[in-house]
């Protein structure tokens, strides 16, 4: 039975559900392409969500390979079942809205599997009358890529898999336009989709080959390194190797080269202050490589630092910069200044580098200033 207060979660559908409301949602099928409640539902503990599950997959009939076919009454519904019973460790091959699961058996351990309660409540502290500002920091997307990074968040594989192994010659053409769209790269800015994939593609191609160890590099004749193949096939054995060992920083330290680098067209850029426009500042391996890195490092965040809350006295915040080597982008620079403005209701200055010249910017709730101070 539904909750008589259901309605109030049907109006802020968009957090979370109850787990009576997800059972109703599976069974009415009351679900819009477009509804929150799928994005409702995604978000929801795990007994919300296999409760809609069950919905779908209860009374479904088992065939005799103990495989299953789920019919879902949209294409959406069918992708937010898919990727639920994802998570939960059941593989479904979607086509429309129905969905295959080969392991039914796997599907109904799922779905029995008793789940840790979920506290909802906090404790009240205290309960004071007054006013004040709340600020929203909250990310509401998770950070998959920021955790998982080039080695693990890359195309290598799907890539793989689909190429030589699933699409049909009918699909391929429809594969490959979707890919491209993930691999494609701009002018001003780094996909690491592209680079994962082509790094371990550029190491699986090299120990294939040979293309390693003390011979290889003192070799100084370019034509023979460029035609260079000991036929060692150890490519694919390297990559499952460097998914084991290496992180993303010591990925990039150990295997990046001047000859990827060179046929990938990587560079690094600058702003110009004249010009008021970002241009190519450096092809040299040495500095592309240290910017890939510091990319990886804080994940490419600048690290900026308190120095004083109580800056000359006056109550004013004071910022330090903590340069390596990349400048700070002025534009967001400003725009944070003014947002930290508004919060700490004082003038805000930040110390920085630009074009290797110690810097203090300031604004002080009008106007920015800059000034030197070398």
């Amino acid at each position: 039975p539904v909750p008589s207060h259901h309605r109030s979660y049907r109006r802020t559908a968009e957090v979370v559900v109850d787990e009576a409301l997800a059972a109703q949602l599976g069974r009415s099928c009351a679900i819009r392409a477009d509804h929150r409640a799928l994005a409702a539902i995604c978000r929801s503990p795990r007994p919300q969500v296999v409760a809609f599950l069950r919905t779908f997959c209860v009374g479904a009939p088992r065939l005799a390979d103990n495989s299953m076919t789920i019919t879902c009454p949209t294409d959406s519904v069918a992708a937010t079942v898919q990727l639920l019973l994802l998570n939960l460790g059941v593989l479904a091959t979607r086509r429309d809205a129905s969905l295959y699961i080969a392991d039914a058996a796997a599907l109904e351990r799922a779905l029995l599997v008793p789940s840790t309660p979920v506290a909802w409540t906090d404790d009240v502290v205290a309960i004071e009358h007054g006013t004040t500002d709340v600020y929203d920091i909250s990310v509401t997307e998770t950070h998959r890529y920021a955790a998982q990074g080039f080695i693990n968040h890359n195309s290598y594989w799907h890539s793989t898999i689909m190429t030589r192994h699933v699409a049909s010659a009918a699909e391929i053409i429809a594969f490959a336009d979707l890919h491209s769209g993930v691999v494609a790269t701009s002018g001003g800015r780094l996909n690491p989709y592209k680079l994962g994939l082509e790094l371990l593609r550029d190491i699986e191609d090299r120990w294939n080959k040979g293309k390693f160890g003390k011979e290889y590099e003192e070799c100084d004749d370019i034509a023979l390194k460029r035609s260079w193949d000991k036929q060692l096939g150890l490519g694919r054995q390297k990559i499952f190797e460097v998914r084991r060992l290496y992180n993303d920083v010591t990925f990039i330290d150990e295997f990046l080269t001047p000859e990827f680098v060179m046929e990938q067209k990587l560079f690094t850029f600058r702003y110009n202050r004249d010009t008021d426009l970002y241009e190519i500042a450096s092809r040299e391996f040495k500095e592309v490589k240290e910017k890939l890195l510091f990319r990886l490092t804080n994940f490419g965040q600048p690290v900026i630092l308190v120095e004083d809350g109580n800056y000359g006295n006056r109550g004013e915040l004071y910022l330090r910069h903590r340069h390596e080597g990349v400048d700070l982008k002025m534009d967001y620079a400003r725009e944070t200044m003014r947002n930290l403005y508004k919060i700490w209701t004082r003038p805000v200055h930040l110390e920085t580098v630009i074009e290797e010249k110690r810097r203090l910017l300031s604004f002080d709730g009008r106007d920015f200033s800059e000034r030197r101070m070398d």
